[in-house]
């Protein structure tokens, strides 16, 4: 790729650079195709240097030993303001010429789109049914939750219940979706805003999500700091949620409070927050538990900082022990604050 992003230099995210990192943390990655252009909002040539880009990063990937790495072409990135229609044509129609361009050279590796930059039932519906008529449909659904709103998860179930609907009408089998940007610049370091979305994206199937790539490059979205590589704030909150186990549990969430839990047969996990004008005492039920049982309970608070901060380590704020009555013990979380996330273990005392 030869895309300067966000004040970089030298062009920096190559998929097939990262690949070998992206490996060894055990994921996949999509390459976003239009990246190969330096700038953004990217700058149209022409149809013939566009396809000869397509043929190219298939090339590539496809002689590369990280291919297998490579899980979707993500044909387009927020065609509903950056795909050029005076010079490239309705991108529909360009939609259809570069998906049938992929599949030419790449029979298999899934397709990615349309990748629009917020939910707009219209622009989909309009998309989903030009590509059904033209045998384009993408194997993975995209879009943006980028709601520059102090609530801007509020709505992705809505979202994603909205998109099942048009499938179900238009006939078109269930995709997998990916919300491969999500978070406004000023939700990015906020543990709290953070766990509501991950919580959202957990209760209505999301299959995949990135934080938005609005920080310096190198960062990991802002996960690490620009000068030294160091975790920030919200780093400790992604920590977390990697090391949930066993199975992902039903959470009902409560007025402000929500999150999301795993559940590995024996230890149950709890990550949870408030958001703005949520503060004080909260209480959190956990079911199904063996009954009269006894747990070790634990809180911890993780919290934010800037993202050239580097963040502290996770502070316990509850140890106790608990009996479970009827399969069910509350556990009463002394103090939450509206920017911190937590995570709750309960676990079998030895």
């Amino acid at each position: 790729m030869t895309q300067l992003g966000n004040g970089a230099t030298t062009p920096t995210g190559d998929a097939l650079v990262v690949a070998p990192a992206v490996r060894a943390a055990g994921a996949k990655e999509f390459v976003r195709m239009p990246d190969i252009y330096p700038t953004f909002p990217y700058e149209w040539v022409g149809w013939d240097d566009w396809l000869a880009k397509v043929d190219t990063m298939i090339d590539q990937v496809g002689s590369s030993p990280d291919s297998d790495v490579i899980n979707g072409w993500e044909l387009w990135n927020e065609p509903d303001w950056t795909w050029d229609t005076v010079q490239a044509g309705p991108f529909d129609d360009g939609w259809n010429r570069t998906f049938t361009a992929v599949r030419a050279l790449d029979p298999t590796t899934p397709i990615v789109g349309p990748s629009f930059s917020v939910w707009n039932d219209g622009m989909m519906a309009d998309f989903l049914s030009s590509a059904k008529a033209a045998g384009t449909l993408p194997d993975v659904i995209c879009w943006h939750e980028l709601t520059d709103g102090a609530d801007g998860w509020e709505q992705i179930d809505e979202h994603v219940a909205a998109y099942r609907s048009l499938e179900k009408s238009l006939g078109i089998s269930p995709r997998p979706i990916a919300i491969d940007e999500y978070g406004s610049p000023k939700q990015m370091e906020v543990p709290s805003a953070m766990t509501h979305y991950l919580a959202q994206f957990e209760r209505t199937g999301v299959a995949s999500a990135s934080r938005a790539y609005w920080h310096e490059s190198g960062t990991v979205g802002g996960l690490v700091t620009p000068s030294v590589g160091k975790p920030t704030g919200v780093y400790g909150l992604y920590d977390w949620y990697g090391a949930l186990s066993g199975k992902m549990l039903r959470v009902v969430p409560s007025g402000k409070l929500d999150g999301l839990a795993s559940g590995d047969g024996s230890t149950v996990q709890v990550l949870l927050a408030g958001q703005a004008g949520q503060s004080g005492q909260a209480a959190v039920a956990v079911s199904g538990l063996r009954a009269s049982a006894h747990y070790s309970v634990t809180v911890e608070r993780v919290a934010g900082t800037d993202r050239a901060t580097v963040g502290k380590p996770a502070t316990r704020i509850l140890s106790t022990e608990s009996a479970a009555v009827d399969g069910k013990l509350t556990v009463d979380i002394p103090h939450i604050d509206s920017t911190s996330a937590y995570r709750l273990v309960v676990k079998p005392k030895d």
